[in-house]
């Protein structure tokens, strides 16, 4: 409750929202890669004519929330940021395109 009444005061109702946008452009692709990956995955490692054991399926799932994550890790390091008030960006893609130019690829996933 203290921590929304401190947002509020110093910067509206506008500073709960600040990072929705970020998060709507990780989380909604995330799913759809997500899921692609797992079936890919699942369609590649287990033969047609079984089910996959429990270690299968867990070292699928694993595999693909991994790839899943690194593919959007520079989404996420911009979410984080629009989050903390400590950048100025004034989109997403804006906030990606620069972020290579100024902080290298490794800025991307920092």
């Amino acid at each position: 409750v203290a921590t929304f009444t401190t947002v509020v005061q110093h910067e509206k109702l506008s500073g709960l929202w600040r990072g929705l946008s970020p998060s709507l452009s990780r989380c909604v692709p995330g799913v759809g890669l997500y899921f692609t990956t797992l079936t890919a995955l699942q369609q590649t490692v287990v033969p047609e004519d079984r089910k996959a054991t429990a270690f299968e399926a867990l070292c699928i799932g694993g595999l693909a929330r991994s790839l899943t994550c690194g593919a959007l890790l520079p989404i996420t390091v911009v979410k984080t940021r629009f989050e903390s008030g400590n950048f100025q960006y004034s989109s997403v893609v804006g906030a990606l395109k620069n972020l290579k130019p100024q902080e290298g690829f490794r800025g991307l996933y920092s």
